[in-house]
């Protein structure tokens, strides 16, 4: 499940809940000795946190979630492997950590909803997308997320040759040939480069049907990486437009972490600009179709009445939150609407604030 799926599921079970909503983001880094100042970060901003708790409720209603708090404060593991941003949400028995991709400022709420506005920062592509290392004889699927790549296991996609040919008759290669008389005939293994080549060749296909239904079921995308002699092998049995004609010509176990995510934020680009000129005709549409407002009292009812299919808003890098317009995204999230932050400098030519109505 990826992070806006997680924080809607979030919201629609909170909703009910009369414990307060507690959200913290923060910047936090990647390697040592910097994150060293993220758990302090963390510990100030708790601080923070349990006084405007004391202030305005009753600490029966936000006990457990204090406790979570802490323990995620002394989670040594978990601050060993951080990203770029962290954003915790807390409410009653829901907690939930979510790792961002970008820098964000420090912020804190607690009210009746959730700030959960730096989740909504990219639209979304992630999800549609998924990673192959490829080798001859196996591959590993990474699922792409904001906080970078997760392997995927317990797959049903068989992820060796071995396994999917596990009674494979080994005798299946051998050849036969006769050169007359009783004592012409001889047995002998074919070549082992010709083996290997049939072998391979046999389980990229197996791997492109399975791929494929993959992409029926969820409309996903593949990015392959791996030897660029196995790639064009794969590419050859298959020419599906579902695979990315941009690859990364390394297996990734020869890779950093970093070098792995430049390589793919250069292969999503061209989609994420693609996503955002989509969004921009979105609004062109709406304007024309006078289902676009752009006044945060106007969008405030419609939002109320469940009229809003979509909420593009500015993102504004300050340490205040705005909690009217929290409870508006809660809201249009738990109608089923979507939630898109994009930059001022994506956002530019617009205002503040966009709904586009049903």
């Amino acid at each position: 499940m990826n992070n806006k799926e997680k924080i809607k599921e979030v919201i629609r079970h909170c909703k009910s809940l009369e414990s307060p909503k507690i959200s913290l983001v923060m910047p936090t880094h990647r390697t040592s000795p910097e994150n060293r100042k993220d758990k302090i970060l963390f510990k100030n901003l708790l601080q923070d946190i349990k006084v405007a708790l004391e202030n305005e409720y009753d600490r029966t209603s936000y006990e457990k979630s204090l406790d979570r708090l802490n323990q995620l404060l002394e989670d040594t593991m978990f601050w060993m492997h951080t990203n770029k941003g962290l954003l915790v949400v807390a409410c009653d028995e829901y907690f939930e950590t979510f790792k961002l991709q970008d820098q964000v400022k420090e912020k804190i709420s607690v009210s009746d909803a959730f700030h959960v506005q730096p989740i909504f920062k990219h639209y979304e592509i992630y999800g549609k997308n998924y990673l192959i290392d490829l080798a001859k004889d196996r591959f590993k699927m990474y699922r792409l997320q904001q906080e970078g790549i997760q392997e995927m296991t317990n797959l049903e996609i068989k992820t060796s040759f071995t396994e999917l040919y596990d009674d494979f008759d080994q005798d299946a290669n051998l050849n036969v040939a006769s050169y007359g008389g009783l004592s012409g005939m001889y047995h002998g293994h074919r070549e082992k480069s010709n083996e290997t080549q049939k072998d391979r060749e046999k389980y990229f296909r197996y791997l492109d049907k399975e791929f494929k239904q993959l992409h029926q079921e969820e409309d996903s995308q593949f990015i392959f990486s791996g030897t660029r002699d196995n790639i064009a092998m794969f590419k050859k049995i298959s020419d599906e437009n579902f695979y990315h004609e941009l690859t990364i010509n390394k297996p990734l176990a020869s890779m950093k972490h970093n070098e792995i995510q430049n390589k793919i934020g250069d292969i999503l680009k061209p989609l994420i600009d693609e996503a955002l000129e989509n969004i921009k005709k979105d609004i062109r549409n709406a304007e024309q179709d006078n289902k676009c407002i752009k006044d945060f009292v106007d969008i405030k009812e419609a939002v109320e009445q469940g009229r809003v299919d979509s909420m593009i808003l500015k993102d504004k890098p300050t340490m205040a939150v705005n909690i009217p317009l929290d409870g508006m995204v809660n809201r249009v999230i738990d109608y089923g609407g979507d939630v898109i932050v994009l930059s001022p400098e994506e956002l530019k030519d617009y205002g503040d604030y966009i709904a586009i109505l049903r």
